[in-house]
């Protein structure tokens, strides 16, 4: 915030505080000034004293149980005060004594109440109109490209999740303006909504329904890797052998789609570990509710099942805040910088230790976000080996620099697999690991579909760039009928989502779904008891369960209707009744409305 904005926030202070002692009247804005003045004094006190002992501020909330915990750490008060400290007290007694003697003593009194009164509107008139002035300009304030949306001045002043990184910027007048109107419209909402929230909660059931996969890997270990934008596409014998086998002989998950929402890649993680829909006005739910308390998260219900919960990131923790969401979900997080690789390695670079560290444990469930999927899809790009790119470009001459690119990276993810699998069969545990992976969305940049560059590799016709000049072949040799076909991986253009372990055969199973789903279908799978009513997703594997995916449009859609709701219009296919159509939307929006409430009043904090 620049410095006319603190200007206007003290004078908008100073004006209310006047504008209080005028409309008070003469009998009783002496007190009310003494009050006001004395409480303001013990909050500066109070903060410096606080500062002192832990530096950072205290918030309203929890000033009790902060100061409680700050004193026996620091074993009392002495020494985290001095006479300074006491100035502005001293000061606002002395004042108050002089008004007195005035007032009673000197017998002074004023014959201009009228203008009195007149002069508190105003005072009151331009504090509402400088807090608001102030605010806009906040709200206005934009994000320099590449700046982390956590350092902007709006959200450090919407969300007031950081007090010191708030005070460094604002000021602490401000601080305690925004941390009062904070836990004033918190407890507002959580009166308006609470109702509501149980309402729902009241309507759903809590029992979850058995099915032919219900405990099939009871006390199996668990990784799930979240794999950017991996299409199955790219997986192929020659050039992802171990991608290909587990492909073959794994639960497939066709239809699955994971919407791009304001946070992104931490919307994907959070659905997938909460079973909880990201319904923010503003911020990605990474940033503003990462501190929430959330029914159901999979480290957190692993770890109360007996198993050590961890989960891991190539690049650096800060990104979409995942140094504290993942605490949050129950895991302990690595980074690069703790799993001490370079900052932007490959994949295949950490998944060795990724092993051990979970092959110590009798029983895991990991958490592991595969970046290397990531655009750009260029030579020089993350995940793409020299190596790599020559042998696509041996497997398939003539083929687009992007596609090669993208076939590198899923073969980069391929070794970091297959170094994973030899450390489980080293320490005798490769046959207790089930692994899921999914796409956190559709690939960006490459089009898969038909008449696509993909289609016509398919077909073997060449397809040779500005950088595929030294792989261009003789002409005469380029007709199908003198090559080889070479079979390349699944033709559907879906993310990938498969649960692989050794010795299942390969089913597929065509539903709708996205990572909302995820946490249900796990606890399916693995015999654990939960509240289903707390989960917003659905059993993938349930035979009852029709499927659903959205979009960041609001759009919804399976087998049996389409929601467009820009124009909130549905679409039926076949004989599917309307009537259960609309019933399908309106308890999905119903959903919505009941998240971003929960997310609002930490609903779940609040109850306990």
């Amino acid at each position: 915030m620049k410095k006319k904005k603190i200007i206007n926030i003290l004078l908008e202070i100073i004006y209310y505080s006047v504008g209080l002692l005028l409309l008070s009247g003469p009998h009783f804005n002496k007190y009310l000034g003494f009050i006001l003045g004395s409480f303001y004094s013990l909050y500066l006190l109070a903060q410096r004293i606080y500062y002192r002992a832990t530096a950072s501020y205290f918030r309203v909330s929890t000033v009790f149980t902060s100061f409680r915990e700050m004193l026996e750490k620091e074993g009392g008060l002495e020494g985290l005060y001095t006479f300074r400290d006491l100035l502005p007290l001293i000061t606002i007694t002395g004042i108050t004594v002089l008004f007195l003697i005035l007032r009673y003593a000197l017998k002074c009194k004023t014959k201009y109440r009228g203008y009195i009164r007149l002069a508190s509107v105003l005072f009151f008139a331009v504090a509402v109109f400088l807090m608001n002035d102030m605010v806009s300009g906040i709200k206005d304030s934009s994000i320099n490209e590449g700046q982390p949306v956590y350092e902007t001045d709006q959200y450090i002043y919407d969300t007031v999740k950081n007090p010191k990184a708030f005070v460094d910027k604002f000021g602490l007048l401000t601080f305690a303006y925004r941390d009062t109107e904070t836990l004033l419209i918190r407890g507002k909402n959580v009166v308006a909504y609470k109702g509501e929230i149980n309402s729902y909660f009241n309507s759903q059931s809590s029992v979850r329904f058995y099915n032919d996969y219900t405990g099939i890997f009871k006390d199996k270990s668990l990784l799930i890797i979240q794999a950017e934008e991996l299409n199955s596409a790219a997986i192929t014998p020659e050039l992802t052998p171990v991608l290909y086998e587990m492909l073959n002989n794994s639960i497939e998950i066709k239809k699955f789609e994971t919407p791009v929402l304001t946070g992104e890649d931490g919307d994907s993680e959070f659905m997938a570990n909460t079973s909880f829909l990201p319904e923010t006005d503003l911020y990605p739910v990474a940033y503003k509710y990462v501190d929430n308390i959330y029914p159901l998260t999979l480290g957190n219900i692993f770890k109360e099942n007996g198993y050590a919960a961890n989960a891991f990131y190539s690049s650096n923790g800060d990104d979409f805040n995942r140094n504290t969401t993942f605490g949050t979900y129950g895991y302990e997080f690595m980074d690069g910088a703790r799993l001490e690789t370079e900052t932007d390695a490959p994949d295949s670079s950490m998944t060795e230790k990724i092993g051990w560290i979970n092959a110590e444990k009798e029983r895991f469930c990991s958490f592991w976000i595969a970046r290397n999927f990531h655009g750009p899809y260029e030579r020089e790009s993350i995940g793409v080996s020299e190596d790599d790119f020559a042998r696509v470009k041996e497997v398939y001459p003539g083929i687009r620099t992007e596609l090669a690119a993208y076939f590198a990276k899923v073969m980069d993810l391929d070794r970091a697999l297959d170094t994973f699998f030899k450390v489980m069969e080293w320490s005798g545990k490769k046959d207790q690991v089930i692994v899921i992976i999914y796409a956190q969305h559709r690939v960006d940049g490459i089009d898969f579909g038909e008449n696509s560059a993909y289609s016509r590799l398919e077909k073997n016709v060449q397809e040779d760039d500005e950088d595929t000049v030294d792989d261009k072949r003789d002409p005469e040799t380029t007709d199908d009928e003198d090559r080889e076909p070479v079979e390349i991986g699944s033709r559907v253009d879906d993310p990938l989502f498969i649960i692989y372990g050794p010795g299942l055969e390969h089913q597929v199973i065509e539903k709708y779904c996205t990572c909302l789903d995820i946490l249900p279908t796990v606890m399916n799978l693995w015999g654990i008891n939960y509240d289903a009513k707390y989960a917003f997703g659905n059993d993938i594997l349930d035979d009852t369960y029709s499927g659903l995916c959205f979009d960041e449009e609001g759009n919804y859609w399976n087998d049996d209707l389409y929601y467009e709701s820009s124009s909130n219009y549905v679409r039926v296919n076949g004989y599917f009744l309307k009537n259960s159509a609309a019933d399908i939307v309106n308890d999905f929006n119903y959903k919505r409305s009941i998240c971003n409430r929960i997310l609002k009043t930490d609903y779940f904090d609040v109850i306990k």
